[in-house]
């Protein structure tokens, strides 16, 4: 139901900008809003990739360390 409730809204609320200010200047928000929100999802998106990436190296990484503690308690009763 908000896949087509929401983008009616907003092609009512672009109509009726464009009618307020002018079609040109409407595009022109339009674009400079899409490359804001490039720019932004640019930098934020970057910071969550890093964190991953440093969780996931094999010294911080917790599925490493259960699964060497497992080797070594499989190794204790061989010896």
């Amino acid at each position: 139901m908000l896949f087509i409730i929401v983008p009616i809204i907003e092609i009512t609320l672009l109509i009726n900008v464009g009618q307020a200010i002018g079609a040109w200047n409407t595009v022109g928000l339009v674009l400079l809003s899409a490359f804001i929100g490039v720019n932004m999802l640019r930098y934020q998106g970057s910071q969550p990739c890093a964190v991953l990436r440093e969780e996931w190296r094999p010294a911080k990484c917790r599925a490493v360390k259960w699964l060497k503690g497992l080797c070594w308690l499989s190794a204790v009763p061989c010896c």
